[in-house]
C-alpha cells in the first residue's frame, strides 16, 4: 500500500500547516510508484474535520482507478496457447484479431482513468469548505494529474513488456535433450520436395517475418493511446502524441524486440541438418530415367540383376515409409508426410521403369 498526496495541497487548508497533507491510500499492485520527488509519498492521514462523504468518494474514485490500472497492466497483447500449434497464416490472423481486441480495451481504460482523475480533482475542488476560504492550488492539481498519467503510462509499459516477453518465451523455447517436451511446437510447417532440393513450407524467413509482424503489432497498440492533455482543466489528448514514443524508448522493450528479430536464428542449423538427411534420396528426383536406363543396359544385365534392382527400389520405398510423419525442432513441427508421399510416388515410377525394361529385355 502506498499513498498519493491529493488533498491537503489540493485543497490548501489553513487549519493545517503547509506541509500537512490530507491523503488517501492508493494500492498500485505490481506497478512501481512513479510519483515525482517533489510530491513525495507520506503516511495516510485524514484530519478529523474532513467530511466522511468526501473521504468515501475519494476512496471510491481511487479504488476504481486502481482496478483499471491493474486491468491494463495484466492485459496480454498476444494469444499464445501452450497446447496448440498453428499454421503461419492462422497464427498471423489470430494475433491480429487478438491485438485489436486488447487495444480497444486498453484505449477505453486509458480514457476512463483520465476522465476519472479529472472528476476526482473536480470533486475535491468543488467541495464546500466551511472552515477556510483558501482556493485550490493549481500546482497540486497538476501534481495529482501528472501522477496518475505516469501510473497509466507505467501500466501500459508493463503490459507491453510482459506481452513481448511471453512471445519470446513461446517462440524461442528449446526442447532439452532427454527431457519430455511439455509445450507443443508452435508452428506447423510442411517438408516438401521443391526440385532440386527438399525445403520447408513456409520457410524460416517467412516464420521470422510473421514473428516480427506480431511484435510490431504489440508495439503499435500504444499508438492508439494518446498522451493525456498537459492541461488538466481540458479534456482530450495532446494532438498527435501517443504512448508509442514512451514505450519504444524503453530499454527492456527494445532489448526484447531485438531478440525476437532473431527468434528462429538458433533453429537454422538444426533445420538444415535435418533437411540434409533426405539428400541420400536425391538421385530419385535428380537422375534422368532414360540415362539411367542406358547405363544399366550397357552392363548387359541378367534377370537376376533386374530383380536386384527392383528389390532395391522396394527397399528404398519401405525405408521412406518408416520416416516419422513429423519431427519437432525447437518450436517447429515439421510434417514430412507430403515429402514421403512424393518420394514414394517417384520410387514407384522407377520400379515401373525397371519392370518395363525387364519385359522388353525378356522379349528380345
Amino acid at each position: 500500500m502506498s499513498c498519493i498526496p491529493c488533498a491537503a495541497d489540493l485543497v490548501s487548508m489553513q487549519l493545517v500547516t503547509k506541509n500537512t497533507f490530507i491523503e488517501f491510500p492508493v494500492s498500485v499492485g505490481q506497478l512501481e510508484s512513479v510519483a515525482s520527488p517533489e510530491v513525495g509519498l507520506r503516511p495516510y492521514t485524514t484530519p478529523a474535520w474532513m467530511q466522511t462523504d468526501l473521504a468515501a468518494s475519494v476512496r471510491a474514485a481511487v479504488s476504481g482507478d486502481e482496478r483499471n490500472l491493474k486491468i491494463v497492466s495484466d492485459l496480454k497483447l498476444v494469444d499464445l496457447p501452450s497446447e496448440e500449434s498453428f499454421t503461419l497464416d492462422k497464427f498471423v490472423a489470430m494475433q491480429e484479431k487478438h491485438v485489436k481486441e486488447q487495444t480497444d480495451i486498453m484505449a477505453a481504460k486509458n480514457l476512463e482513468v483520465e476522465e476519472a482523475v479529472r472528476n476526482l480533482v473536480q470533486l475535491v475542488c468543488d467541495y464546500d469548505l466551511r472552515k477556510t476560504d483558501t482556493v485550490v492550488s493549481p500546482e497540486a492539481v497538476g501534481q495529482v494529474y501528472a501522477h496518475y498519467a505516469q501510473l497509466t503510462y507505467k501500466a501500459v509499459l508493463v503490459c507491453t513488456r510482459q506481452s513481448l516477453l511471453g512471445l519470446k518465451r513461446r517462440v524461442g523455447s528449446r526442447p532439452a535433450a532427454g527431457i519430455v517436451q511439455v509445450e507443443r511446437p508452435f508452428f506447423d510447417v510442411r517438408v516438401e520436395l521443391e526440385v532440386p532440393a527438399v525445403a520447408m513450407s513456409p520457410g524460416l524467413d517467412d516464420i521470422q517475418q510473421a514473428i516480427n509482424r506480431c511484435s510490431r503489432a504489440v508495439l503499435a497498440c500504444s499508438k492508439h493511446l494518446p498522451l493525456w492533455s498537459s492541461d488538466p482543466s481540458t479534456s482530450g489528448a495532446e494532438e498527435g502524441a501517443s504512448l508509442y514514443e514512451i514505450v519504444t524508448r524503453d530499454r527492456e522493450v527494445v532489448r526484447v524486440v531485438l531478440l525476437l528479430a532473431g527468434a528462429v536464428e538458433g533453429s537454422k542449423r538444426q533445420v538444415q541438418e535435418y533437411l540434409s538427411t533426405f539428400l541420400k534420396y536425391e538421385y530419385l528426383w535428380l537422375d534422368n530415367m532414360a540415362d539411367a536406363y542406358s547405363t544399366f543396359m550397357s552392363k548387359e544385365p541378367t534377370l537376376d540383376d533386374f530383380e536386384t534392382e527392383l528389390k532395391a527400389y522396394c527397399s528404398v520405398k519401405d525405408e521412406i515409409e518408416r520416416i516419422p510423419d513429423c519431427n519437432q525442432i525447437s518450436v517447429l513441427k515439421l510434417e514430412t508426410k507430403p515429402l514421403k508421399l512424393r518420394l514414394a510416388e517417384i520410387c514407384e515410377q522407377w520400379k515401373r521403369d525397371r519392370k518395363s525394361t525387364r519385359l522388353n529385355s525378356s522379349h528380345q
